[in-house]
């Protein structure tokens, strides 16, 4: 059989001193081959799958579904050439840790008291959790239980078209791209920051259609699938409340608006009036004068992995570690979109000072506007929140970066639901 050794759990992230195990993907006997996938685990931040680097048999599993293992613990005897299938790869950098943490002694392995979470793949369960989808009601179709991107799908139906693509909306400035889940009489439209597009949202707009509301999540001008291009606050304004009229011309709306996503929410709640009954703003820009021209420039002119990942950390914790695998992705997209995105950036600021002021939009509108600030933005002054005027209701995210509503998915979907009550 070969000699035998012990793999150990390597460092999948900056931060990581311990992951739980989810599966294992190959049995006790098993012959691997370089590249194969040996387990999926999980750590604080993401599920990872942990591929083999060489040929082997794994003889035996040392830890087991459920199992929360140290940094280093050894988690299986292996033989052939397979003692160093599991050598550390490249760290996944993720951003600044937000909380200190208390270490556990060196392979201290802990069983926890509840059962083990689904076995699912890092896809499926990225999937899921995008709508806000229970993997444990997702029958299985993958090995040993294992739920498969595409059982998620047959769960989901509409929600998550093949490639999640969008649809299109025409308007004066061109198409613009959506994506629709339920069929609710009021809506709920997501509008996001500058350089992403409506999945950004994650599992928000599900939550919202939980509620008995439409959610429609647009790729703004300039943006993911949306052909159409403006050149001001007004006409992003003028854009979207086309596409809206279209799409729900009876509806009542609750806005919920990102960073350069708050402009265009903004926008429409002073042009619906009372048919704008909620305004929620995560992170907004147009609410003071500074906005981090390095992150721009740097979102722009990206040219190497390297490069982006220091700029997409900036956007915080929220942001998560990122596969070098998902940066070469992400690179590729913004360099097919940067002249629309350029072009959308110039609407919020020029060389680090921002150029729209929605302040008494927010003064006027129908709505009494909600406002989410992560105390560790360091694109935008998470303290130009404390200066809007008394009627802005202002929620302070102690440990969140720029994106405050994937720190707390669940003060959003309360505050979205209270709006369509």
């Amino acid at each position: 059989m070969g000699t035998l050794s012990r793999l150990r759990l390597p460092r999948l992230g900056e931060t990581m001193e311990e992951a739980r195990v989810v599966v294992w993907l190959k049995a006790e006997g098993e012959v691997f081959r370089r590249g194969d996938v040996l387990l999926e685990v999980e750590t604080d931040k993401t599920a990872v799958e942990v591929p083999a680097l060489q040929d082997g048999v794994l003889v035996k599993h040392l830890v087991q579904p459920g199992d929360l293992v140290q940094l280093d613990a050894e988690i299986a005897e292996v033989a052939g050439e397979a003692g160093a299938a599991l050598e550390r790869p490249e760290p996944v950098r993720a951003a600044p840790a937000v909380a200190s943490r208390t270490e556990a002694p060196p392979g201290a392995l802990h069983r926890p008291e509840t059962s083990a979470r689904t076995p699912a793949s890092p896809a499926a369960r990225r999937l899921a959790q995008r709508h806000g989808l229970d993997l444990s009601t997702v029958a299985a179709s993958g090995p040993r239980g294992r739920v498969q991107q595409a059982d998620v799908r047959a769960v989901l139906g509409d929600a998550a078209p093949n490639g999640e693509a969008p649809h299109l909306v025409a308007t004066s400035a061109g198409p613009v791209a959506y994506r629709r889940i339920g069929t609710g009489a009021m809506a709920a439209v997501f509008l996001h920051g500058l350089f992403a597009d409506g999945l950004a949202w994650r599992s928000l707009p599900s939550r919202a259609a939980a509620h008995g509301l439409t959610a429609l999540a647009f790729d703004l001008p300039g943006h993911g699938a949306s052909g159409a291009r403006v050149t001001s606050a007004d006409a992003l304004t003028d854009c979207l409340a086309e596409a809206l009229a279209e799409l729900a011309p009876e509806a009542r709306y609750v806005l919920v608006g990102h960073s350069f996503g708050a402009i265009a929410a903004a926008g429409l709640a002073a042009r619906l009036g009372e048919r704008a009954v909620g305004l929620i703003l995560s992170a907004p820009a147009g609410i003071g004068l500074r906005l981090d021209a390095g992150f721009v420039a740097a979102m722009l002119g990206a040219q190497t992995p390297d490069t982006l990942r220091h700029a997409l950390e900036l956007l915080g914790p929220e942001a998560g570690p990122i596969s070098a695998a998902a940066l070469e992705a992400e690179l590729t997209r913004l360099r097919q979109a940067r002249s629309g995105h350029a072009e959308a950036a110039v609407l919020a600021a020029r060389d680090g000072v921002q150029t729209t002021d929605i302040r008494p939009l927010l003064d006027r509108c129908a709505p009494l506007p909600h406002v989410l600030v992560g105390r560790r933005d360091r694109v935008l002054d998470w303290q130009d929140a404390l200066h809007l005027s008394p009627r802005a209701a202002v929620h302070v995210c102690p440990e969140a970066g720029h994106m405050p509503h994937l720190a707390v998915p669940a003060l959003m979907q309360e505050l979205i639901a209270a709006a369509a009550r």
